[in-house]
């Protein structure tokens, strides 16, 4: 499967340095690492993980086919790909300290990182609060 961004009920926004992505149906933000942005940018159902790779490479972005196939995983996760993902038996064959010391010398974790915050909806925000953390006043007796 040749992985596809999703782009509907999406709204995003092109910050410094990162990309945010708002998911209006399940109310959740996340903000995607440059290399994160430029594998879900690049996701058009054409491009294999080794082609999402050259892409990279090509935007300056030092990344070879196992970071691009750990990012498609995250970005399936967070549900940013039409379809889910399983990763193929070999695309990811690093140690974990292989992978540390890869992503350190790509750029630290930063380079595969994404922040996800979730959003109150609409009622919850004019609520004024969660209710259970203000103090109780005293029953009179």
């Amino acid at each position: 499967m040749l992985p596809v961004a999703r782009n509907e009920g999406l709204h995003v926004e092109q910050l410094v340095g990162e990309v945010m992505v708002y998911d209006v149906a399940r109310h959740k933000a996340h903000c995607l690492s440059p290399a994160a942005a430029a594998v879900w940018r690049n996701c058009n159902g054409q491009r294999s993980a080794k082609n999402l790779c050259v892409e990279l490479q090509r935007e300056g972005i030092k990344a070879d086919e196992e970071l691009v196939w750990m990012i498609l995983h995250r970005l399936s996760k967070l549900e940013l790909l039409d379809e889910k993902l399983s990763l193929p038996e070999n695309a990811i064959f690093s140690t974990r300290r292989d992978l540390v010391k890869k992503v350190a010398m790509a750029g630290g974790m930063l380079f595969l990182m994404t922040a996800t915050i979730v959003a109150p909806t609409p009622a919850q925000a004019q609520s004024g609060g969660d209710d259970s953390k203000k103090p109780k006043k005293p029953k009179k007796p």
